[in-house]
């Protein structure tokens, strides 16, 4: 980046990060420096499973809490790292309450009082940070709440509408507000990599992808994901040792998203990829990374059983799970048509197979809803857009642009053919 660029970066900074951005570290990520913390996540780990084996669970979650939180406190990168690890684990954990939540909703939830302990500390000079997309959130959110009054008291209904304040606010305000270098946000995307690599095996030796509990479609988005993070950590990297490793991290949770046969999955991979594509324009490295997405597909594609090649490619409208999502969008047209305008309420997407993004928003919120849902991903490409035109492509801010864009048109394409509301 050179001087005249440079001074236009710190001028116009990107619209989450600090305002002279002098709190920004640009040093490029190395995987030594963070041995010490990731034995840290290690250690929190092991607490966990030590607690729901050896002790009563309410046991396990006081040692969990007591962990976490100090932790947290001191190495407040370990929290984003254990919240990004963790969400693979889309188990519910509530034992059965009103209220259902998985680890990565309970990391989120005990790192928030961090945030508030930060931003007090400090004296306003770290005030908490609610994103660039908060009032379209809000808007949408206002607008579930006043088509959800008439089932208050349904706990899907409360499930739901906790959730989304989880995934849509109190996600973004402590990624936010906690991050203080870019390197932050990379090294949990490394270890969300590592992580999923033992999910890609775990499907391939399986030979489906129902793992540890999990549905495959489920699986399938996790990898999906972390398929697309790999791509764009590949293109960001100068590195020869770490794009090797990315090289083979890719194939090896490309391979499991094979396997998981979730077709969904497969559209959201695509789709991240074609937009880290469009928005790098890097044409050399894709043509270099384009013969590792052939030959992991390849390999895949054999290794998988004639039966399950069959069911993938089946999607005639005969088809047992496509006639069912036929069913499903009928189901949320005729809900949708009871009140057009503001729905039935958020619930809905718990009380039947959401399939459907666009017909189960309409049939929860109606009209209103939707075109409240569609702004959040306007301002959303709209800041992606504006951003990734004016930061170079050697700055480590530039993947973090790429992977708004790229993760959460990714989660519209899967959500349109799968659930979108999941952990």
């Amino acid at each position: 980046m050179g001087p005249a660029s440079k001074q236009l970066y710190l001028k116009n900074p990107p619209v989450w990060f600090f305002p002279d951005g002098s709190e920004m570290s640009k040093k490029p990520v190395s995987l030594k420096m963070h041995v010490v913390p990731l034995i840290c996540v290690g250690a929190v780990l092991a607490s966990i499973f030590i607690g729901l084996y050896q002790l009563s669970p309410i046991a396990a979650a006081i040692l969990y809490v007591l962990t976490f939180i100090p932790i947290a406190a001191m190495y407040p990168k370990i929290a984003l790292i254990l919240i990004l690890i963790s969400t693979p684990f889309q188990n519910d954990l509530s034992a059965g309450g009103p209220v259902r939540f998985s680890l990565a909703e309970i990391n989120l939830i005990l790192t928030f009082p961090v945030c508030i302990a930060y931003a007090v500390a400090s004296g306003g000079r770290h005030p908490l940070r609610l994103g660039p997309v908060f009032w379209p959130i809000l808007l949408y959110l206002i607008i579930c709440l006043v088509s959800s009054v008439e089932n208050l008291g349904n706990p899907t209904t409360i499930t739901s509408y906790i959730q989304m304040w989880l995934f849509l606010v109190l996600a973004p305000l402590v990624f936010s507000s906690l991050v203080r270098r870019f390197e932050d946000l990379l090294v949990s995307y490394y270890a969300l990599v590592m992580v999923s690599i033992f999910f890609a095996v775990a499907a391939m030796v399986s030979e489906h992808g129902y793992v540890l509990g999990l549905h495959k479609n489920a699986l399938g988005g996790s990898l999906a994901s972390t398929v697309i993070i790999c791509a764009e950590l590949w293109f960001a990297t100068n590195r020869s040792r770490t794009r090797k490793w990315l090289t083979l991290a890719f194939a090896i949770n490309s391979i499991g998203l094979i396997f998981t046969l979730s077709r969904g999955a497969w559209l959201a991979a695509v789709t991240g990829l074609v937009v880290i594509c469009l928005l790098r324009r890097q044409y050399r490295l894709m043509l270099r990374f384009l013969p590792v997405v052939a030959i992991a597909v390849a390999i895949a594609w054999n290794m998988v059983p004639v039966d399950d090649r069959t069911y993938a490619l089946d999607v005639e409208r005969g088809a047992f799970n496509v006639e069912t999502r036929y069913k499903n969008i009928a189901r949320a047209k005729a809900y949708f048509w009871e009140n057009p305008t503001l729905g039935l309420g958020v619930g809905i997407r718990k009380d039947m197979d959401a399939t459907n993004l666009f017909w189960v928003t309409l049939a929860e919120s109606g009209v209103i809803g939707l075109a409240a849902f569609g702004l959040i991903y306007v301002c959303l490409i709209k800041m992606v857009w504006s951003d990734h035109k004016r930061i170079s492509t050697n700055d480590p801010a530039f993947s973090l642009v790429v992977l708004a864009a790229a993760l959460g048109l990714a989660r519209v394409a899967h959500g349109m053919v799968d659930h979108y509301w999941v952990r």
